[in-house]
């Protein structure tokens, strides 16, 4: 999985890995990454990631992208705070109620 979009860049000669875009997106998605023109020592991003079960991004799958995010840079030490922070495990269960997506960003 992706994580920045860095990630997608070929460090050598600073322009697009296009097998690799090839590869991770749909065709007409990897055509309009290809056009878009990068800028040396740009800020990294995330790269938001689809739900493995349905191929959709989600607010569920763009909350995992965050949550493992700041677990990978927890146990880096590049995480402000606390090495002790770990994500809460009810997380997964109020994702995995049998209720709509509405009710969850409620509970």
């Amino acid at each position: 999985m992706l994580t920045y979009v860095e990630e997608l860049i070929n460090p050598i000669t600073v322009s697009w890995d296009e097998e690799l875009v090839k590869e991770t997106f749909w065709e007409e998605d990897a055509t309009i990454i290809l056009a878009i023109s990068i800028f040396d020592g740009s800020q990294n991003s995330l790269a938001w990631h689809y739900d493995k079960k349905k191929g959709l991004f989600s607010v569920r799958s763009a909350y995992r992208v965050c949550r493992d995010d700041l677990l990978r840079r927890t146990i880096r030490g590049e995480a402000q705070g606390s090495s002790k922070h770990q994500p809460d495990p009810i997380w997964d269960k109020i994702w995995d109620l049998n209720c709509p997506s509405k009710i969850k960003h409620f509970i």
